[in-house]
Formats: structure tokens, sequence, C-alpha cells
């Protein structure tokens, strides 16, 4: 497995996990205020989640079945918001994960594997702990030992008006 598909698969299992797995109890409601900011509501993350994943535990791996309204999205260009998971250590960097909720949240869910998109940009962007939006053409990757299921490939980072 190359270098790159491994930090995505490492990095889907984070992602799927989290931190918030850890929760216990019910949230205090300081705890759900400070939740509720590290969650983003982009209805992108609705359409994303038509897809149905499943466990194959003697491979190791997750598999995707894409809905209809999912697949109509293959190779044209969506847009999604959400917090930057950084796979490499630069300060400006061109790939990255975007994912629903915040991973470094520790009141938050912890995010579907369907609510993590791999982000290849044109040009590098700064890291931030706020949420960013991206755009950029989807691709579909049916199995976790090929990737995440979604990557946004020439994507751009889009700012306020654009």
């Amino acid at each position: 497995m190359s270098p790159s598909k491994l930090a995505a698969c490492a990095a889907l299992a984070c992602v799927w996990l989290g931190c918030g797995g850890f929760v216990q109890r019910p949230l205090t409601a300081q705890e759900a205020k400070i939740a509720a900011h590290y969650t983003n509501n982009d209805p992108a993350w609705g359409v994303l989640a038509h897809a149905t994943v499943s466990t194959d535990r003697a491979k190791g791996q997750l598999s995707a079945d894409f809905g209809p309204e999912v697949k109509a999205l293959a190779g044209k260009t969506f847009k999604v918001s959400g917090f930057i998971t950084p796979l490499e250590t630069e300060t400006r960097t061109r790939h990255f994960i975007v994912t629903r909720r915040s991973t470094t949240c520790p009141f938050c869910a912890p995010n579907e594997p369907t609510e993590a998109v791999e982000v290849r940009l044109t040009e590098p962007t700064p890291f931030t702990e706020e949420e960013v939006a991206v755009r950029g053409r989807l691709v579909l990757t049916r199995t976790s030992d090929e990737g995440l299921f979604y990557t946004l490939v020439d994507a751009t980072r889009v700012t306020d008006g654009s």
C-alpha cells in the first residue's frame, strides 16, 4: 500500500473512531454548546450520507454502497465545508481531510465514514481550526483499502462570496 493510501486509511480510522467515542455520560449544557460550535451542518453532508457502509472483518476493510444521489455527483464539481484534519506537518498544505465534526473536540460525536472527504488542492492553504469550504471534482472510492470514500481533486478553497 502506498504511503498516501496508508495515511488516508489511518486518517479514516481516526475520523471514524474519533475522540468523541470516549464520552460515557450525557453532555452538560456547556459541553453541548461547545460541541455545537465544532459540528458543521452544511447540507452537503446530508447528501454524502446517502451511502451504506459495511464492514468486512476478514479483510479488515469498509465498503460503501453509494445511493443514486451520490452516484449522480461522481465526477462533478462539489462543494463542502467542514474542519481540516491535516495529513502533512506543513503550516500550508494541499492535501488534507475535511470532516463534518472537528476531530479536536472532546465533546463531539465521532465522524461517520461518510463524514470525511480527502481534499487535493491546486494551491496550498494555511491550516486553521476554523471551518473551511472547498470545491472540487468529486471522486468516489468504494473500499477503504483504496482510500476515503470521497475525494475532491483539482480543488480550491472557497472564500466568502466565491
